[in-house]
């Protein structure tokens, strides 16, 4: 039996429990509102405080949970990628709980002071977190605004963070602006104290690439020197059939692959039309104008 290799992500995990608890207690039913969702009120007074969790896996309808697991499928997985399995759910679950205490904090201050009771329902923290990592592991990325407006990642997580900042401090809506900016500034926590090895991960990632590509060139700029002392030392030959028209440098050269490739092959053409010549077809032509046994 063959395994689906998208179940070994942990976002689909995640997203699979936030659908299952939702198809099991139902969306915003009192169970949900009562235990699940994070009321300031039952954490403080009845101590309820497991709700700074389970908040993130409640939804207040159907939408609300599409939305935000397609926005987890669509950024998760990459950042997944570069973390790793242990790492991205400690970061997910860290900044949705930080954002939890949050909003916790927010709503019971609200409270006091206005008198109206809100509970917070929702992934949209640690997802809102989960965009921030992938905009700061994949800045130049390009999103589709709207589904139509191309724009790098770097710059429409700075939107989307001044539109909740600009939505928290004029109360617009009934989004939780509260929770996205904590998931927001928890991510930036976990980048500045657990951020340097993945910013030394990147970074060394990037060196090696370079390393490689540089390695590449120096070996292509060799395998071209060399074809290139082929086909000048076979057009000496070619023009009088004595090692003595060679120098020291080609001599020893040409020894040299006579040791490395001491075989006979066949091939067809004028080997100084060749791109590259290999030890093998340039001893075998060779042959064919001095003696070197």
């Amino acid at each position: 039996m063959t395994r689906n290799p998208l179940m070994s992500y942990v976002v689909i995990k995640i997203a699979i429990l936030n659908i299952i608890l939702s198809l099991i207690l139902g969306f915003n039913t009192p169970f949900v509102t009562d235990y699940l969702a994070l009321n300031p009120v039952s954490v403080f007074y009845k101590g309820y405080v497991w709700q700074v969790i389970t908040y993130m896996f409640g939804h207040y309808n159907f939408m609300h949970l599409f939305l935000n697991m397609f926005v987890l499928f669509m950024f998760g997985m990459q950042v997944e990628e570069v973390m790793g399995k242990k790492k991205f759910l400690f970061f997910y679950l860290f900044c949705g709980i930080g954002a939890g205490l949050i909003i916790f904090v927010t709503s019971l201050i609200a409270l006091y002071q206005t008198n109206v009771l809100e509970y917070t329902l929702g992934a949209s923290a640690a997802v809102y977190a989960v965009f921030v990592a992938f905009a700061f592991y994949y800045p130049d990325a390009q999103i589709l605004l709207f589904f139509v407006i191309p724009i790098r990642a770097k710059y429409m997580v700075l939107l989307y963070i001044g539109f909740d900042l600009y939505s928290y401090m004029y109360q617009t809506g009934n989004i939780s602006h509260t929770g996205h900016i904590g998931g927001v500034i928890f991510a930036l926590i976990y980048f500045l104290i657990w951020g340097r090895s993945s910013r030394r991960g990147i970074v060394s990632k990037l060196v090696n690439e370079v390393t490689k590509k540089n390695n590449e060139i120096k070996e292509k700029a060799v395998l071209e020197n060399e074809t290139q002392m082929k086909k000048e030392i076979i057009s000496k030959l070619r023009k009088n059939s004595n090692v003595e028209h060679l120098t020291e440098d080609e001599y020893q050269f040409v020894k040299y692959c006579h040791i490395m490739n001491d075989e006979n092959i066949n091939y067809e053409g004028d080997i100084l039309t060749f791109k590259e010549i290999s030890n093998k077809q340039f001893i075998t032509e060779v042959r064919k104008l001095i003696n070197l046994d």
